[in-house]
């Protein structure tokens, strides 16, 4: 049946049993056609995924018969108002049926998440079939692909989709593990300019390299987005890619979440611009993904310099970068606890509190426990108090002799302050209190006297 209007000619007196034989089916097309409002989440599969994939509740599967079926699917669906999350498995396996329920879903304007999973879309070009829903939904919010196999064609058939849209509500896009290569991914990253709105991107294993970079760089560079987390891992980044990824990302001030794990072909000089980044002032980078990469200790000198005077990033992980020695980490051990003066250690970095792994593992003690200080509820200021009260057991206060007696009671109320916070050592607050008095004292004995006297 070519005529959507002769699937509503026929909607009022068709029997559900008469469309399909299985009673799941039966089941679903009843609840789509009476709008059940507790029906929110289809999944489109076939028998095999029905029995082996556990991820979905069985009432939920449809498993369609023939090319009839998928046009009275497309049809409820299509009508449907409470359906907000649509599913795809294995659509090889309806190829050449698959038009009749794209006729239909083209009116759906429910549907707020679409996910195609395990599919060789080559052989079945769902998209250039979605063009009209793509275009006409204005609620579409999440569109996700996971390893599927996809051609050149449907690479294009998916930009034609997303540049086509006259809604900008697409907020989430990701590309798992479908390996569509750099040139492909152009067209895709190009239409995404369409949707500005877009808070999540994920190409993760997508193949992507320079060139993706590059339009990603112009996309982010030219055009003003919400974007908050952003996804590159498992490509073939090199160092142009990162440095023209870095250059535009000082654009996004919205980004908190950037992950670059397992791009083996970045070297140092990537690493080197992308510390660039982190040291620059509009950075407000929360979350940075490195591992499986070669970062080694220059790279890891170069992020601990970067982050002296950043207090966003608050997890670097890069573990499994078997290349940084115990150098590496020490120059992270003085960027968390820098212990050669009193001023150095409160000007230290009291905001990173996840590095390598979250659990520490492979980590040295000093910087496990910075780190640990760190993600403790206590305040940065706070935070700083205990370090210092740690690290120093009585303060050297003669630089602070220029100005005379007046910098004691500023002194005697900050170790005050310091004696609340919370700490697994003796802090030792009056031991100190007395230390700094005595200080003033014997190197300024004259001017205690005076001072004294002026208040008899």
């Amino acid at each position: 049946m070519d005529n959507f209007h002769g699937y509503d000619a026929q909607a009022g007196t068709i029997k559900i049993s008469d469309i399909t034989s299985r009673e799941n089916n039966t089941e679903i097309l009843h609840r789509l056609k009476n709008n059940d409002e507790s029906f929110a989440s289809m999944c489109m599969c076939n028998e095999e995924d029905e029995m082996d994939d556990n991820r979905y509740d069985d009432s939920i599967n449809y498993c369609p018969e023939s090319a009839r079926d998928l046009g009275w699917l497309g049809y409820f669906v299509g009508n449907n108002t409470h359906l907000t999350n649509l599913t795809c498995f294995h659509l090889e396996n309806f190829n050449g049926i698959i038009e009749p329920f794209c006729r239909g879903l083209k009116n759906n304007n429910s549907i707020q998440s679409l996910s195609f999973c395990d599919s060789d879309l080559s052989e079945c070009d769902i998209f250039r079939f979605m063009v009209p829903f793509f275009r006409n939904n204005n609620t579409l919010t999440e569109l996700e692909l996971e390893e599927c196999e996809m051609g050149a064609e449907v690479c294009r058939s998916l930009s034609l989709a997303l540049g086509g849209c006259k809604h900008i509500s697409l907020k989430r896009f990701t590309l798992t593990d479908c390996e569509i290569g750099d040139e492909p991914l152009v067209g895709i990253i190009l239409a995404l300019s369409m949707h500005p709105q877009l808070e999540e991107l994920g190409l993760q294993g997508s193949g992507m390299g320079r060139n993706g970079c590059v339009a990603l760089a112009t996309l982010l560079r030219w055009r003003a987005t919400e974007l908050h987390t952003l996804n590159l891992s498992y490509n073939g980044i090199d160092d142009e890619g990162v440095e023209a990824l870095t250059l535009a990302l000082a654009n996004s001030r919205h980004l908190h979440t950037l992950a670059l794990s397992s791009n083996s072909s970045i070297s140092i000089r990537g690493w080197w611009a992308l510390s660039t980044f982190l040291s620059a002032p509009s950075s407000n980078l929360q979350e940075l993904f490195l591992a499986c990469n070669d970062i080694g200790d220059e790279g890891v000198v170069a992020f601990a310099g970067a982050l002296t005077k950043n207090h966003a990033l608050k997890k670097l992980i890069i573990y499994n970068n078997p290349s940084i020695t115990a150098g590496g980490w020490a120059a992270f051990s003085k960027l968390l606890c820098d212990t050669t003066s009193v001023n150095k250690t409160f000007l230290s970095n009291h905001t990173l509190h996840v590095l390598a792994r979250p659990d520490g593992v492979g980590l040295p003690s000093d910087l496990v426990s910075s780190l640990n200080l760190n993600s403790s509820e206590a305040g940065r200021k706070q935070i700083a108090m205990i370090k210092i009260l740690k690290h120093h057991n009585d303060f050297d206060l003669q630089p602070l002799f220029e100005w005379d007696f007046k910098v004691l009671p500023f002194v005697i109320s900050w170790l005050e302050a310091a004696s609340i916070c919370p700490t697994n050592f003796e802090k030792n607050i009056r031991r100190r209190k007395l230390s700094s008095i005595y200080q003033f004292v014997r190197d300024m004995p004259m001017m205690y006297i005076e001072v004294c006297t002026s208040h008899r």
